[in-house]
């Protein structure tokens, strides 16, 4: 009597017969290259800066005396949008990386003056788990680096965040601003804040400096696994994939 396949071998990741993929390519979502740089989106600034002056300019009017509000208003949000840069974020974390690479070798040339760093104790524990030996201290260095990445991208992003917050501070007083949009929510009763709200995300907070901060990150990281081990001419993403397979 023969056994019947599992069920999961007749499906694939979607739960759905197999022959239903047959004679089909499977896409790649890399074949477009937006998918790799990105594109223009509309949506993202449909809402034009014309518009936003348009509308802070109706709202204003529909104040009359108390007009002053919604300059008030506009005035604390540029601010916090002036002072949340996304290419210093991205900066930002291109440098924090350079914390987990100076750890790898501290730990690897038995130095403890970082010892009080809160990562220190990952890297070293990855460090006595495993031995690597390659004549280049750099192939080395990234082998400890890399299985690190992710959990030290969120050690990173919170401390990026509670510095971004404290930054804040000093130019958007939220209690005032909450304050500012109810009083002129309740004077001009309709949606035109819900409106210019939008307007004002779409077109001055298109990336969100944390996501910048992450990428500036992930950027050290791309670095790493494409950089070329001159003793063995692969790629470290290879001899991570090498390492793996034995």
């Amino acid at each position: 009597m023969e056994t019947a396949a599992p069920l999961h071998a007749s499906l694939n990741i979607r739960g759905v017969p197999d022959h239903t993929m047959k004679g089909r390519d499977i896409m790649n979502m890399f074949e477009k290259r937006n998918n790799i740089l990105g594109h223009f989106d509309p949506e993202c600034t449909k809402n034009s800066v014309q518009n936003l002056i348009k509308l802070a300019s109706d709202i204003r009017k529909k104040l009359g005396k108390q007009g002053y509000l919604i300059d008030s208003y506009l005035s604390l949000i540029l601010q916090a949008a002036n002072n949340t840069l996304a290419y210093e974020a991205a900066y930002e974390g291109f440098e924090m990386a350079s914390q987990l690479r100076r750890l790898c070798y501290d730990v690897m040339d038995n130095n403890e003056a970082k010892k009080e760093h809160p990562f220190y104790s990952f890297v070293k524990q990855s460090y006595d788990e495993k031995t690597y030996t390659y004549q280049e201290r750099f192939t080395t260095m990234y082998h400890y680096y890399i299985p690190l990445a992710d959990n030290f991208m969120e050690y990173a992003t919170q401390i990026f965040i509670k510095e971004q917050y404290e930054k804040l501070n000093v130019f958007l007083d939220d209690v005032k601003l909450q304050q500012l949009h109810k009083k002129i929510t309740q004077l001009i009763r309709d949606d035109s804040m819900e409106n210019l709200n939008q307007i004002l995300k779409q077109r001055f907070f298109i990336a969100p400096v944390v996501m910048c901060f992450m990428q500036g990150l992930t950027d050290d990281l791309l670095y790493c696994l494409n950089y070329r081990d001159r003793e063995t001419s692969k790629q470290i993403f290879q001899l991570l994939m090498d390492a793996q397979s034995k």
